[in-house]
């Protein structure tokens, strides 16, 4: 059934194989030629469904490069996992530059302890986060795995306000305190 405007539509089931348009249609494929890119276009929503007859709970969506092949240990740039695990290969970055307040929410829905994990192969390696205003580091909250130490840094980029270690904390500078005293307990 062919309607106008070029526009091929099937009222019914439809195999296709073989090259149209220097795009390869094959079992379980979607091929273009080495001088071709590919895109995906719709003006309303897209959904892309793995494992949709629920028949495993090991099936992967990855994104990747340099092989034709599907699996989740080659290439890989991005991948999402049947539980909902993403994994990305490389920096992370989340940017909308519209006005406003951007927001990072991590939830549970039954139970356990929202986490963010900072995990280094190497050893005595820092966890970092960093604050930036206009991109320059302003401060930042960095765990110092060589002395096991936290540290706070705060309006510059350099050094610490304050340190913390298993039984002692560090002040750089004054303390000030804008109740009526402080109490020092050497204990």
């Amino acid at each position: 059934n062919s309607s106008g405007g070029g526009i091929f539509q099937v009222d019914s089931g439809a195999t296709f194989g073989g090259t149209i348009n220097d795009l390869t249609l094959s079992s379980g494929s979607i091929a273009t030629n080495t001088s071709n890119n590919f895109a995906l276009n719709t003006p309303n929503s897209l959904r892309i469904n793995i494992d949709s007859n629920n028949s495993a709970t090991d099936q992967i969506f990855a994104i990747g490069h340099n092989q034709t092949a599907v699996d989740n240990s080659n290439n890989v740039l991005f991948s999402l996992l049947e539980n909902g695990l993403a994994t990305f290969a490389g920096d992370v970055t989340l940017d909308n530059s519209g006005s406003g307040d951007r927001t990072l929410t991590i939830s549970t829905t039954t139970g356990g302890d929202p986490m963010i994990v900072m995990n280094s192969d190497a050893s005595n390696r820092s966890g970092i986060i960093r604050y930036q205003d206009n991109g320059t580091n302003i401060g930042r909250i960095e765990y110092v795995h060589n002395g096991d130490k936290l540290q706070f840094q705060a309006g510059s980029a350099t050094g610490q306000i304050l340190e913390l270690t298993n039984s002692l904390a560090t002040f750089a500078g004054n303390i000030t305190s804008t109740g009526t005293s402080i109490t020092l307990d050497s204990a």
